[in-house]
């Protein structure tokens, strides 16, 4: 049986096959002037297959493989996506900075049902694509708000009590998009207006904590100030550095072995061993007049960014930062030996690779280059242009160690079973390599 929605105008707005209630083959979304929105394959009423979205302008916005209603690989962004959060613009229209909507009139433009109840695993599943977040309002805004009314009640006198000279802080772990602290706001935030201190949001999924900062910032000026306060002291300490490390620190073998495996599924494990590398020192220490060699620490500059890191992730430094300063010889030695099995030396804590070590993809830029230009983005995006027969070039999102989605370049050809992969960051900071080349 193939069941189609329709638009008000009478364009169409969804049209699927379903058998014994189950979304069976392809389901397709359209946008209300006609261009495709999505393209979702099911069996059985899970995803199996691939799901494609696209801009309302008609450009590829994502793809992603599921087998048996699970994500298979990574979800991939084409180059044409800039997330454009259209209920962040509604919002701005609305609101004075002085908690002037409420959880109710967000949920009326976030809202919008694509078909992807089953999709969010009873709210369990991490939100991975704009559609979802949409879903999710459409799926359990009601009955949060309802759990929160029976709540009330019941926490109302203690909160208020609970109030001191210290301020209030408002931690919201796997905040979503933020709608608990919403409806916490709507209820206590003329009273806690100058006394909320801090208020802390984590989720594992990058796209609702984008949504959750958004949405709260909105809520008022001062809580904008509020959530914006690592930002702020960062810049009191001299702000972020032109050159932001973008490497997971670790001290030692332990912590190395646990990072190493992911690391290198990025292709970025050999570079990530010589940054290391590069950027520890020897470091003594003067005990009862007598100079003692306490074998290795990170430099000034890491362990200054790795403070800022610490601030903007409200984690501890100081244990960090006493880790950092006494790093052991077997550490070092370790890193050495990495680089030693893949033919990478360093000498006086720089590397000696300049190019990419990957021979098709290095002579893919330097034809790139000459063709156009030396600018990276520029080099970047005509990749695809320079490939030869066999060659395809994808650039797609991962994920970080701070659970932070990042672009990633990969190069396949026939003769390879994985693609070479190189991070947008590392890509760009080889190409001063080449521009020298090339003059």
């Amino acid at each position: 049986m193939t069941l189609t929605n329709w638009y008000e105008s009478g364009q169409k707005k969804s049209e699927g096959s379903c058998s014994d209630g189950k979304k069976n083959g392809l389901w397709t979304w359209w946008y209300e002037n006609g261009n495709k929105e999505l393209e979702k394959n099911y069996k059985d009423n899970k995803l199996d297959g691939v799901s494609t979205s696209w801009h309302e302008s008609g450009e590829k916005r994502s793809e992603q493989n599921f087998k048996h209603g699970k994500m298979v690989g990574s979800y991939t962004a084409f180059e044409t996506e800039i997330f454009e959060d259209s209920v962040d613009n509604r919002l701005r229209t609305i609101t004075d900075f002085n908690g002037n909507f409420d959880y109710m009139t967000l949920r009326e433009f976030a809202k919008k049902d694509y078909g992807l109840k089953d999709e969010l695993d009873y709210g369990r599943q991490i939100i991975e694509t704009p559609e979802h977040l949409s879903q999710y309002w459409w799926t359990y805004a009601l009955m949060i708000a309802r759990q929160w009314k029976i709540i009330y009640p019941c926490i109302k006198d203690k909160i208020t009590s609970f109030i001191d000279v210290n301020g209030v802080e408002i931690i919201d772990y796997g905040c979503g998009q933020g709608g608990a602290s919403l409806l916490f706001l709507d209820k206590f935030y003329s009273d806690f207006k100058k006394n909320i201190s801090k208020i802390k949001l984590t989720d594992a999924g990058s796209l609702a904590l984008q949504r959750a900062k958004m949405f709260l910032e909105n809520y008022s000026s001062d809580i904008k100030k509020i959530i914006k306060y690592a930002e702020k002291e960062i810049n009191n300490l001299g702000g972020k550095p032109e050159k932001w490390i973008e490497y997971p620190l670790v001290t030692n073998i332990t912590d190395y072995n646990e990072i190493k495996r992911s690391m290198k599924e990025e292709g970025r494990l050999n570079e990530w061993v010589e940054w290391m590398l590069s950027n520890v020192e020897p470091s003594e220490k003067e005990h009862i007049g007598i100079k003692e060699i306490l074998v290795w620490s990170y430099n000034d500059s890491v362990l200054r960014q790795a403070k800022l890191d610490c601030i903007e992730q409200d984690k501890e430094y100081n244990e960090l930062l006493w880790n950092a300063l006494n790093l052991d010889d077997k550490f070092v030695e370790h890193l050495k030996r990495q680089l030693k099995k893949e033919d990478v030396t360093v000498s006086r804590g720089v590397s000696t690779v300049k190019y990419f070590p990957e021979k098709s993809f290095h002579e893919l830029v330097l034809r790139t280059m000459k063709q156009e230009g030396t600018n990276w983005n520029i080099v970047k995006r005509n990749l695809s242009k320079h490939t030869l027969e066999g060659e395809k070039i994808k650039i797609i999102e991962v994920s970080n160690q701070e659970g932070e989605m990042r672009p990633q370049i990969q190069l396949y050809t026939v003769d390879s079973v994985e693609p070479y992969k190189v991070m947008e960051s590392t890509f760009k900071k080889k190409l001063t390599a080449y521009r020298k080349h090339l003059k």
